[in-house]
């Protein structure tokens, strides 16, 4: 590169880049709008995946929160920390999916600073289910189109190893799971865990609709068939193995645990209720939230379930069709939750000495009035 280049390119003058670049990733999100105005180079530099892996390198890299609506014809909403008052957030509208068809009930999956929306239903045309994956790029708030899915999948469930996307169930087709490796741009079918059912389950029946939304009777030959919906409660990442609710029928689970080394199933556990899987992992321990207003801690490796009391009066009084979601960062628990209001709440999570778990709100702030459509959707964090 000749020296005018150089100098064209210089973020900070009389600074090499790499330092320039190393102070630069320091400076929270909040600011960069202003940043970007300093010079061409730091604009340019803000927009770099150059930029964004420095930031998770140092790490400087902050939690954005992104609400979903129930109907993907509506905005997200990217919720972004209040540059003068860290406990405050500003809500900023995300443009829907550019999809041409109605788009209900996807999978998500965020890889990086990309969020995956993944299958859904298309009401329009008779339920069917949609093989489309449709990619937010949130470093610009920018949709593009993903590659399609082997089969289309409803209430599948998602889950990121190493860079790649796992994707299971969902779907009344053969293909039970598949997988996509964003490098390539190919999604991969996988193995089947047919060897994990015993023979007395073969002759079991289920109910289930068909790909067109028609009702019907089918043998079902193997649990992972009827993946549990929910995407909480559905699957988790432990050790890069993604442990899965199977439901055989309604009264008998089974967890089915994928080994993403070395590609093979294996049946964990079975009996007449549902595992209990959490949204969350800190130090070993699966957490997530129920509807009811209780946090949940489960070892996946002790099979250990502990339950707290009620976080708060008000979320004992909340009920399912409100956004509850748990996630963490730095270092903290975060609750969403809501119903035409928003609220954040950092939450306090202690084990005390008999092994119980303890938790409280200890504080909450409103942060943004939302229409019916965000209600029972999802909150995803990425960090920027």
């Amino acid at each position: 590169m000749s020296s005018s280049s150089s100098s064209e390119a210089e973020l900070i003058p009389s600074l090499p880049n790499d330092i320039a670049l190393n102070i630069l990733a320091r400076v929270p999100r909040s600011y960069h709008p202003t940043l970007s105005l300093v010079s061409k180079p730091i604009r340019s530099l803000l927009l770099s995946l150059t930029f964004f892996n420095a930031r998770t390198a140092l790490p400087s890299a902050e939690p954005i929160f992104y609400l979903t609506p129930y109907d993907h014809r509506k905005p997200w909403y990217a919720l972004f920390r209040n540059p003068f008052n860290p406990n405050l957030f500003a809500p900023v509208r995300i443009p829907p999916i550019p999809s041409s068809s109605y788009l209900f009930n996807p999978t998500f999956a965020v890889v990086g600073p990309k969020i995956y929306v993944i299958g859904g239903t298309y009401p329009s045309i008779h339920l069917c289910l949609s093989a489309e994956v449709w990619v937010l790029d949130c470093r610009f708030n920018r949709w593009e189109e993903g590659p399609t899915m082997l089969t289309g999948r409803l209430h599948a469930v998602a889950n990121v190893v190493d860079g790649k996307i796992y994707v299971m169930g969902g779907s009344n087709s053969r293909i039970r799971a598949e997988m996509l490796d964003p490098a390539v741009g190919k999604w991969v079918e996988l193995p089947c865990p047919f060897h994990i059912h015993k023979p007395t389950q073969i002759k079991q029946w289920i109910f289930f609709m068909d790909v067109c939304g028609k009702s019907m009777w089918a043998e079902h030959a193997c649990p992972f068939m009827n993946l549990y919906s929910g995407c909480g409660e559905a699957s988790a990442v432990v050790d890069d193995k993604i442990y899965v609710n199977a439901k055989v029928d309604e009264e008998v689970y089974h967890q089915v645990v994928f080994d993403t080394a070395s590609g093979k199933w294996d049946c964990v556990v079975e009996r007449e209720d549902k595992l209990y899987l959490g949204s969350v992992l800190v130090d070993g321990i699966l957490y997530s939230f129920n509807p009811w207003g209780k946090i949940r801690g489960f070892d996946v490796k002790k099979r250990v379930l502990k339950e707290s009391d009620y976080i708060d009066d008000e979320r004992e009084r909340a009920d399912n069709e409100t956004l509850s979601v748990l996630t963490y960062a730095d270092g903290k628990f975060y609750l969403i939750w809501g119903d035409d209001t928003v609220k954040c709440g950092e939450i306090e999570v202690n084990w005390n000495g008999d092994g119980e778990l303890l938790a409280r709100i200890s504080s909450t702030r409103e942060i943004v009035s939302i229409p019916y459509h965000y209600h029972k959707q999802s909150c995803l964090t990425v960090f920027l």
